[in-house]
């Protein structure tokens, strides 16, 4: 069984490199904003304290998506993501919650968001609900640059991330200061270029 430590705002935000921030995408023709936020809350989750994330998704203005994700640190250095609680807004009034999973619940197991050392190799699932939120990663390559309108960062993460309840990936960039940045457009199953 893994030790958990005492998790600090400042630690938690250190390894998932997010503090407050906005982000802006393009995905397909629309541009959403995406809004994350490293509250002061928190929550037992397997008896384990965890930090609130919020993060909320925008798209001119209207909320599309709103969203709070647990994660806890253990004493090895390791995030894990202990579970969300999301709210997808799809138009006319409806609402769906299909991506929501707590560990611990219903079959739920935490998945890892960040190692204390992150180097390429095999991947490994963020989230497990099954067939409800399974999620993986896979550090693909370390120490890359990305330029974005904010400026250009180095040392930053390179993933792979996908789904296993649906078809395709994305790579993504995890930089120490801004948050996840330069998300490629959702690829098809065959392979797929990046920045």
């Amino acid at each position: 069984m893994k030790e958990f430590g005492t998790m600090r705002l400042k630690d938690i935000a250190e390894k998932l490199n997010v503090s407050i921030s906005t982000v802006s995408r393009a995905l397909g023709k629309e541009t959403s904003d995406n809004d994350v936020t490293v509250t002061h809350d928190t929550k037992t989750i397997i008896g384990i304290k965890c930090i609130v994330v919020h993060d909320t998704v925008t798209q001119k203005g209207v909320v599309k998506e709103d969203t709070f994700d647990w994660y806890a640190q253990d004493k090895d250095g390791t995030v894990w993501y202990m579970g969300e609680d999301t709210k997808e807004f799809l138009g006319a009034n409806r609402v769906s919650t299909e991506g929501s999973w707590e560990a611990g619940v219903d079959g739920a197991e935490p998945g890892i968001m960040m190692v204390k050392e992150p180097k390429p190799g095999g991947p490994f699932y963020q989230e497990y609900y099954a067939g409800h939120a399974e999620d993986m990663t896979q550090f693909v390559a370390l120490n890359q640059s990305v330029t974005v309108p904010y400026g250009t960062f180095a040392d930053c993460i390179k993933t792979k991330e996908w789904s296993m309840l649906e078809s395709g990936y994305e790579n993504k960039w995890y930089c120490k200061g801004l948050g996840v940045e330069g998300n490629a457009p959702a690829c098809p199953p065959a392979p797929c270029r990046s920045n």
